[in-house]
Order: C-alpha cells, then sequence, then structure tokens
C-alpha cells in the first residue's frame, strides 16, 4: 500500500485506500481478492507509526530485490556512480536555534593516512609521527526547531534554506544500489561515505 501511495503519487492514505477498493490491478497487486477488506487508513498510519518505526522492514525488501536482481544477472556493481541532490525541508528558515556540534572529522583523509602507513611499511620505511591528541572542534550551527534532523543549506545563488543532502549510487544501467540521507549542511565529500557504507551491507559486496 506505501508502494502504491508513493509511486502514484497519491500523498494521502486515505486516497489511497479509498482506491484500492475498486481497482483491480492494486487488489491483485495486494493479493486482495474481490471480497477482502481493505485496511483502514487509520489502521494502515498507526501500523506504520508503531510498527514499523524502528526496524528495518524496507531496507530488507530493497535487498530481496537487489538480490533477485543479482541473480538474474541485471545489474553490474563493478562501476558505480553516485550523485546528491538537496531536497528542501518542510522548516520555517526564520524559526531556528543555535547549537553547538563537533566539527566531523574528515573521513577521507583518515583513510588516505591509513593508506600511507601501510605502503611506508610494506616498503620498509618508518612510520610517520602521529599528531598528538586535539581537542575535538567545536562549531556553531543554526538549527530548525521543527524539523531538527536537517541541516541549514546555502550554495551560491540558491535559497537558504533548511534542506536534506540526499546522496543515491547506481550502476552502469541505472539500478539504484544504495542511498544516504544526511542534513543539508553536510558536505558531499563526507556524505559519499554513508552511501558506500549503506553498500558495503549489501549482497553483492
Amino acid at each position: 500500500m506505501m508502494f502504491i501511495n508513493i509511486i502514484f503519487g497519491y500523498h494521502s492514505m486515505r486516497k489511497t485506500c479509498e482506491d484500492i477498493k475498486v481497482n483491480l490491478a492494486y487488489r491483485w497487486f495486494l493479493g486482495l481478492g474481490f471480497e477482502d477488506t481493505v485496511p483502514d487508513h487509520s489502521t494502515f498510519s498507526q501500523n506504520y507509526r508503531r510498527k514499523f518505526k524502528d526496524n528495518n522492514v524496507s531496507i530488507r525488501i530493497f535487498e530481496a530485490v537487489i538480490d533477485q536482481l543479482i541473480s538474474n544477472g541485471v545489474i553490474d556493481p563493478s562501476v558505480l556512480f553516485i550523485d546528491g541532490t538537496h531536497v528542501k525541508a518542510n522548516a520555517n528558515k526564520h524559526k531556528d536555534v543555535s547549537r553547538e556540534v563537533q566539527a566531523a572529522a574528515k573521513r577521507c583523509k583518515k583513510l588516505l593516512d591509513e593508506d600511507v602507513a601501510r605502503d611506508r611499511e610494506e616498503h620498509g620505511k618508518k612510520a610517520l609521527k602521529e599528531k598528538k591528541n586535539q581537542a575535538p572542534e567545536i562549531k556553531e550551527i543554526k538549527a530548525s526547531r521543527s524539523d531538527p534532523d536537517c541541516g541549514y543549506f546555502h550554495k551560491g545563488e540558491k535559497e537558504k534554506c533548511f534542506a536534506y543532502n540526499a546522496n543515491t549510487s547506481c550502476d552502469r544501467h541505472g539500478y539504484i544500489l544504495g542511498m544516504s540521507l544526511d542534513p543539508g549542511n553536510i558536505h558531499d565529500s563526507q556524505a559519499v561515505y554513508h552511501v558506500l557504507d549503506f553498500i558495503d551491507h549489501m549482497p553483492f559486496s
């Protein structure tokens, strides 16, 4: 029912349930017979909020579909294409609070340092001196009062707003293999690793 709601752009669970009652294709897709009762929209909403809120059922469905595509030789994960886009959040940009957060560590630099250290060891070179532990950098950010998960985004001539940074990974045929959703103030250079972490848990990794 959620797939029908999103794919066909209903944006209303009440409307979705009403149309399922009279649409034979929808009933077939859901495994409902002519005499079967369509779940009430309120039942669906409560289940979605309570039963499915803290589990990963959607991820398991996604993994099962990818597994079938792999079994049939449809996807080619040897090359990955990753692209990100900012999605405006439903949050008033004028209603914000200041918040102090720890600056994100540069993960790419950490991985590069590990590669350098490994290469030096393999070639019999002395390890580079490690820098003394430094206090984590603290910075002040603007956070939304109504949606604390989004981030304040501004780039070039684009409108300043609260947004999310959505990154998607595809194979050479355009099949989606992974994604991540981060606050809009997370740079792509950091968000890309969240996509790769997602892909690391997929069947083809």
